[in-house]
């Protein structure tokens, strides 16, 4: 874990802080009171009706790319020695894998407990209105999304340069806010709510998912196509 953190931006902290601090306080404004509906908003669990909104997710999405980068580039880029030093490439990768997933994991608990914080300072409601088993529920089911996107961050980083991923993943999170509005479609991965069947066929789809983009790391791995990346 001290590993995973000493490779992260030491101004992500700021950064986090302030991108979430001002998701919250024009979610507040707009008449979002409760820190699990103003969570999943940002991670666009919410119909993203306006433009602001649709920036506020891609705002949360380039931030969580900025979380893991550091660390991600770190392990690729060092691909040779680290492979040396973990024995083998099976346990690099999962050094790689297990890095950023709990990255983030802190990513996701960060935004959450910010906008609580948020939410208690500023709003009338009670800890036991913001910690429930409904607040469980969203937190995990942003984290699946989130690691969907780290593990794609992953495979793009074997493939192209730092910045040409930037580009992409921020292409892929403009595209998700504006098809936000078809949340019927059976390619729907943003962490929505609904009733138990489609949280649970989500959920099913995310893991599917998750499992295929981990085959395609492998892969890569195999064929040994790792990029060096730009400082």
């Amino acid at each position: 874990m001290i590993g995973v953190i000493r490779h992260t931006n030491p101004l992500f902290p700021i950064i986090l802080l302030i991108a979430t601090v001002a998701g919250c306080l024009y979610l507040s404004r707009s008449g979002i009171h409760d820190p699990a509906a103003i969570f999943q908003t940002l991670f666009g669990g919410k119909p993203l009706q306006n433009f602001l909104l649709q920036s506020l997710f891609v705002m949360t999405f380039i931030v969580l790319q900025l979380a893991l980068t550091d660390h991600l580039v770190y392990c690729i880029d060092n691909f040779d020695y680290l492979s040396v030093r973990y024995g083998n490439q099976s346990e690099w990768l999962k050094a790689l894998i297990t890095g950023a997933l709990i990255l983030t994991a802190a990513f996701v608990v960060l935004v959450y407990v910010i906008g609580l914080l948020f939410c208690l300072v500023t709003m009338e409601i009670k800890i036991t209105q913001a910690i429930n088993l409904h607040a469980v529920g969203v937190i995990a089911r942003v984290y699946l999304f989130c690691a969907i996107a780290a593990l794609t961050q992953i495979c793009l980083l074997m493939k192209y340069t730092k910045s040409s991923v930037f580009t992409i993943m921020s292409g892929i999170a403009i595209f998700l806010a504006l098809t936000n509005r078809f949340q019927d479609s059976v390619f729907y991965i943003l962490p929505r709510s609904g009733s138990t069947m489609t949280v649970g066929l989500d959920v099913l789809k995310s893991i599917v998912l998750a499992i295929a983009l981990i085959a395609l790391i492998q892969r890569t791995i195999l064929k040994r196509e790792l990029p060096p990346h730009e400082n």
